[in-house]
């Protein structure tokens, strides 16, 4: 039988090269080996329990204006950020999974987020910081029920102005930080006033 048996100089020497992306490993000159990675993924499937498709559009309308004061040097991950936010706050899986009656919890969480990390817009788009200082005031001043001219008397009144103003605009940065603050204080106010029971007038019983 050894007779038969190619001697060790004839057989044959071959140079393997292998190549692949990591799910399929191409062997040159022999067959082609699969290797690949499964991945499984749980779906989202949100139903009647969770948030309405309004609801999660004025949730990602918020989100994106949070991300970008969250987003990094290259502006990018605050999207990321604000989603484990929800997720941790609300120990859920995905924001499209929290409880349709928590929606008033999850958009005043998202705005407070929102407002926390305002000052982080006035380094790089001192525009947007402005902007929204604007709809801060505004949002505030349409819940007390103030009109524009009302805004412009409560901001020469708290900014001590020497002259009232026209427009806003005329205000600086800091001058609208600490109108946007003075008018939400007064919301809170308003808030707590309307929460609290009718107070008994001592005299009339």
């Amino acid at each position: 039988m050894a007779a038969f048996l190619p001697s060790a100089s004839q057989t044959a020497r071959q140079r393997v090269h292998v190549a692949g992306n990591g799910n399929h490993v191409e062997v040159a000159g022999r067959d082609l080996i699969r290797t690949e990675k499964i991945i499984r993924r749980n779906a989202i499937t949100p139903d009647e329990r969770h948030l309405t498709i309004a609801q999660r559009d004025r949730l990602r309308e918020i989100a994106g204006e949070l991300a970008v004061r969250l987003a990094g040097a290259n502006g990018r991950g605050g999207i990321a950020a604000v989603h484990s936010m929800l997720q941790r706050h609300f120990q859920v899986p995905s924001y499209l999974l929290i409880p349709r009656e928590r929606y008033t919890d999850a958009l005043s969480f998202l705005s407070q987020q929102r407002a926390i990390h305002r000052s982080r817009l006035r380094d790089h788009d001192p525009v947007a910081y402005a902007n929204d200082l604007y709809r801060a005031i505004f949002a505030g001043a349409r819940e007390l029920g103030w009109d524009g001219e009302r805004v412009y008397q409560f901001a020469a009144e708290k900014l001590t102005l020497k002259s009232p103003v026209a427009s806003l605009k005329e205000l600086g940065p800091v001058q609208l930080k600490a109108l946007a603050e003075a008018i939400q204080r007064e919301v809170r106010t308003k808030r707590q006033r309307a929460a609290a029971p009718d107070a008994v007038d001592p005299i009339s019983g």
